[in-house]
């Protein structure tokens, strides 16, 4: 009610309340209701808002505002946030309301909310048989896979890939990220994913895999799937954190695919082990290292490699030992990987999907579906809406940083351009003698200075890959949305995988990698907030 009361009735059919203060103070709050007998509702027929003895001004503590009725109350944020935490909704209820809540009864409120919205984790992988067969009859050519334990009828994995991706990315750039990322539900499940990249620098989604564990043997399972879907009529080029699980997965499934390291794990890994040195000798060793991962020529590369490993010297030395340069050294990469260099993709996909973590398996799943289904029609409308015929908005730039050099024409493909230090450029063969063509395959500022200010645009010398045309064969398929009815009984026996929780609240915060340096989350004095500052950075 808001305020403190006591009932003088409290019958099935009416109910009276006064203030709970009457006698010591006078005070006329007072309100009846009774249920109509034409409908059965119950309708206030008197109430008397106003105080007298001062309980205007009572604690905002309310021991009524039980987890039940914040269900009520934030059911529809549940809905549209399932990740929101027990602090968000602390605050909320505060806002909203005025009512302060604890802690406990605010995760109570959110765990029990998620659980009425959307359904028990256990009983959601029963749903899974029947998902997949409306998913697969809406969406043909769409390739799912549901891995059951026989013997004790228990979840394993799935695999799934919807059509549209796979189309789609028949028309991206033959590289595929992969990564895996921890679920935030009941049970302990993985996410694996394998990421595109379209012509815009833009993610493209193309398969991905629920398992209960990430060992070998299960991405094992995932890249067979993975293979099975997207064909083998064009060498893939892969890079990874350098998981082993992920390494003898792509040796043995994909035997002619060349695998390229993160640059970002590895550059984290060196700077683990340089923790507890100076920043400043720190930074400059890994300065170094990324300017021997970016170097272009094999005599850049070894320029700097020898000032590396002079600079960082045991540490440095034995790190690279364990990694093969043709693994991560854009001067010997044997393959092609568009300027690839990080795996981030997946990274950056995790957080698009971070509130659906918390949901069950096929809620999860659905969520994927419908997230895939309005980015894909999103990027189509883009691509529809441009005018230009190349999507890389860089090309602009790099036109602009060579205005001033000048190209000299030796035949109709090649051209000699004076810059900082002449180079030459070869139309036919699309390559420089900076090598940032060859190795993008995106031409490098050189190039741009020939293709558009002295020829005036000659497009066909640029790799399909980049243009506007097929970035909109990229994403011209679609996804198709079908609807699961809510009173669908699964008629599947399949229970949640075997888990066996350990002591203690659940973690549910990303794990970071060695040498990731992630800020310390503390709580203000001031705002009473918890993040990143304190009292004397405080902006409130």
């Amino acid at each position: 009610m808001g305020f403190e009361f006591a009932y003088v009735k409290n019958e099935s059919y009416r109910v009276t309340a006064e203030c709970r203060f009457k006698h010591e103070a006078p005070c006329s709050w007072r309100i009846h209701a009774s249920i109509s007998k034409s409908n059965g509702s119950c309708y206030i027929r008197m109430y008397n808002k106003e105080h007298q003895c001062g309980m205007f001004f009572g604690t905002v503590s309310r021991r009524r505002m039980t987890s039940r009725v914040i269900i009520d109350l934030i059911e529809g944020d549940i809905r549209v946030m399932p990740g929101i935490t027990p602090r968000e909704v602390q605050k909320q209820v505060k806002k909203k309301f005025g009512v302060e809540i604890s802690y406990f009864v605010a995760w109570k409120s959110t765990d029990a909310g998620r659980n009425r919205i959307f359904g028990d984790h256990s009983s959601s992988y029963a749903c899974l048989p029947s998902y997949f067969a409306e998913a697969e009859g809406t969406n043909p050519r769409s390739i799912f896979n549901l891995d059951i334990d026989e013997s004790k009828r228990i979840f394993r994995r799935c695999f799934f890939a919807f059509a549209a991706c796979l189309v789609g990315f028949k028309s991206c750039r033959p590289v595929v990220m992969l990564d895996g990322t921890f679920l935030k539900g009941k049970h302990k499940v993985i996410l694996l994913s394998a990421i595109g990249k379209d012509g815009d620098e833009g993610l493209f989604p193309i398969a991905f895999g629920i398992v209960s564990e990430e060992t070998d043997c299960n991405w094992s399972w995932f890249l067979n799937h993975f293979r099975d879907a997207v064909g083998t009529d064009r060498s893939l080029i892969f890079v990874s954190d350098r998981n082993h699980g992920i390494l003898e997965g792509v040796r043995q499934i994909f035997p002619d695919a060349l695998h390229g390291y993160c640059y970002k794990h590895l550059n984290r890994i060196l700077q683990h082990r340089f923790r507890g040195v100076a920043p400043n000798f720190r930074d400059a060793v890994l300065a170094q290292f990324a300017n021997c991962a970016y170097a272009v020529t094999n005599e850049d590369f070894v320029r700097c490699i020898q000032k590396l490993r002079a600079t960082g010297g045991k540490k440095v030395c034995n790190f690279l030992d364990d990694i093969p340069k043709e693994k991560w050294a854009n001067a010997h990469f044997e393959g092609l990987r568009y300027g690839q260099m990080t795996s981030n993709g997946c990274e950056s996909w995790n957080s698009q999907v971070d509130d659906k973590r918390y949901l069950p398996i096929t809620i999860l799943i659905d969520g994927i579906r419908m997230l895939l289904m309005e980015q894909l029609s999103d990027r189509l409308g883009d691509g529809n809406r441009w005018t230009t015929v190349l999507t890389e908005s860089e090309m602009r730039q790099l036109v602009d940083k060579g205005r001033t050099w000048e190209p000299k024409k030796s035949s109709e493909t090649v051209y000699e351009v004076l810059s900082t230090s002449n180079v030459v450029v070869d139309l036919r063969e699309r390559v420089c003698s900076c090598k940032l063509w060859q190795i993008n395959r995106l031409p490098c500022a050189h190039a741009a200075v020939v293709i558009f200010l002295e020829i005036g645009g000659g497009y066909e010398y640029i790799d399909k890959w980049f243009h506007t045309s097929t970035f909109v064969q990229s994403y011209s398929s679609s996804a198709v949305p079908f609807v699961r009815l809510d009173n669908d009984v699964a008629d599947s026996d399949i229970g949640p995988p075997e888990y066996h929780p350990w002591r203690g609240r659940p973690n549910r915060k990303r794990i970071p990698s060695n040498g990731e340096f992630t800020s310390r989350k503390m709580r203000c004095s001031r705002c009473k907030e918890v993040g990143n500052h304190n009292k004397k950075t405080c902006r409130k």
